[in-house]
């Protein structure tokens, strides 16, 4: 089956290990198959039950579970092979997404001879501070194995990180493609109606912003990608700094994550401390628009990021929005910032104390900017038809 025609009639099966719908890699696979189920013929198949499983079904999305049994399940490509032996043709593509999958189920179905992609979403060589260097190089070299021999291409979420696969880790060039993670309002709605179908905004923290105080808000995680350590810096202090000039409301920091770390976190309470700052590590949230709703600033130090949607949609509820200036952001919110001036974005892929110097704030409201967001990102237009267009350019090819 790996000859180089071109696929016809394609049929796409996604193989995916992620189930969390509330999440940028969640959102991003279901947009994706959103997008692609307007030209092909497509079925999912999880790892796990979840918030994913229940918003493609939602959207009437065949998804099927085959449960992994350990991060290393080696009988899991056997048993996928055997539900899908059947359905599987020659112009059926298989889409791996996430890494551990594509290194568990590409080896065994490329072999046996179906055409196989793999959809990489982040950098192999960023991680959490603590992480074992040894598990994630011996972990990178496996994965580089499998998508330099085992994989008939490779689909970059970014141009940033296609350049990474092919300069840093040396995979083909002809084999690595940029399919954009996109901007779609009609999906962030229907996560907002699948939130109240599915019940799922039960809010874990015990605390939520008020209007009544300036609300700082960040969704991370523990790790050096994420730019965790932002909140550890001189840059949040002067950002405190900054805030305290521009208004006399209490200052309250949300730092909602299900894996925040409150020893790495010891720095971020001292610093708030020092400017009577409450700091607030909510743990893991499900329904974040009464924290979007009731938030002054967002903040996004990422150094990476394939997309960004929490980024997007601090956006559409009104927020000021304080990133770094990585190749995503830049790409996603240039022509924003000229169109309504709620945007600041850093100098590089690190925010600095100097980037906030003379930071100025909106008069309007939430409602105004919310509004006036909704209406700029309807026109943006750059949603599912560029990332359907884009993945029927690269099949072509394939």
């Amino acid at each position: 089956m790996n000859d180089n025609s071109a696929i016809r009639d394609l049929e796409v099966v996604v193989i995916a290990s992620i189930h969390e719908y509330f999440s940028g890699g969640g959102m991003a696979l279901f947009n994706s198959i959103l997008a692609l189920r307007k030209k092909y013929k497509i079925e999912v198949y999880l790892t796990n039950s979840g918030t994913l499983q229940k918003a493609l079904s939602h959207s009437e999305i065949p998804v099927f579970l085959v449960k992994e049994f350990g991060k290393l399940d080696l009988t899991y490509p056997l048993r996928l092979f055997l539900l899908l032996r059947n359905k599987v043709k020659n112009n059926t593509l298989i889409v791996t997404h996430t890494e551990r999958t594509s290194v568990l189920v590409n080896p065994f179905f490329y072999t046996i001879g179906y055409r196989v992609a793999t959809v990489i979403h982040r950098s192999i060589t960023s991680g959490s501070p603590w992480e074992n260097n040894i598990k994630t190089y011996i972990f990178s070299a496996l994965e580089n194995t499998v998508l330099r021999w085992f994989t008939g291409i490779v689909l970059a979420v970014s141009d940033s990180l296609k350049n990474e696969l092919t300069q840093k880790r040396n995979i083909q060039v002809n084999k690595v493609f940029t399919l954009s993670n996109y901007v779609d309002l009609e999906s962030i709605e229907i996560r907002n109606e699948i939130n109240e179908k599915l019940s799922l905004n039960v809010e874990m923290s015990m605390r939520k912003p008020s209007s009544d105080h300036f609300n700082v808000t960040s969704i991370l995680r523990n790790n050096l990608v994420k730019g965790a350590d932002f909140f550890n810096s001189e840059a949040f202090e002067k950002l405190l700094e900054v805030i305290k000039s521009n208004t006399m409301k209490k200052i309250v920091v949300y730092l909602i994550s299900d894996s925040l770390n409150e020893l790495f976190y010891a720095k971020s309470r001292a610093i708030c401390a020092k400017h009577d700052v409450d700091l607030i590590l909510t743990g893991p949230v499900k329904g974040i628009h009464s924290y979007l709703s009731n938030t002054d600033i967002y903040v996004q130090p990422s150094r990476d990021e394939a997309f960004g949607l929490a980024a997007i949609e601090s956006s559409l509820y009104g927020c000021v929005l304080l990133t770094t200036n990585i190749t995503s952001f830049r790409k996603t919110f240039n022509d924003y910032k000229s169109f309504q001036p709620i945007i600041v974005a850093s100098a590089s892929w690190y925010i600095s104390p100097e980037n906030l110097e003379g930071l100025k704030f909106s008069n309007r409201s939430h409602e105004e900017n919310s509004r006036a967001s909704y209406k700029w990102w309807r026109a943006y237009k750059y949603g599912s038809n560029q990332h359907l267009n884009q993945f029927e350019v690269i099949t072509s090819l394939f």
